[in-house]
């Protein structure tokens, strides 16, 4: 809250904004909490788990959860890339936690292939 204010932005109270609580461990936690009062227009973010449940799944169930909710992109779920860093590095290092070369060689061999 201090940031908006800081930036000029108005605050109306702590009662619009929800902060962590034990048992909001994702964000479809923190979603579901919203949904329960209000209806969500419209939602922001860098990467699909601001969407949707896509933490920790393959490439292939990522794939097949983005088939089915693609039509709310553009018009429910707007996206702002952040091509630096993300969720989505654990689908292309399949899970793996990598040194710093092999990150590089997983990211090199998935650019390969999105490629051909």
């Amino acid at each position: 809250m201090e940031n908006l204010e800081k930036e000029g932005i108005p605050v109306q109270g702590k009662e619009h904004f929800l902060f962590y609580e034990d048992g909001m461990t994702s964000k479809e936690s923190r979603r579901q909490k919203v949904m329960e009062t209000t209806n969500l227009a419209l939602l922001f973010g860098d990467n699909l788990v601001d969407f949707a449940e896509f933490s920790k799944t393959s490439k292939e169930d990522r794939q097949t959860l983005l088939d089915q909710l693609h039509q709310e992109f553009g018009n429910k779920f707007i996206i702002f890339p952040n091509p630096m860093y993300g969720s989505w590095e654990s689908a292309v290092y399949k899970g793996e936690k990598l040194d710093g070369k092999g990150q590089v060689k997983a990211s090199e061999k998935a650019l390969e292939a999105f490629g051909n």
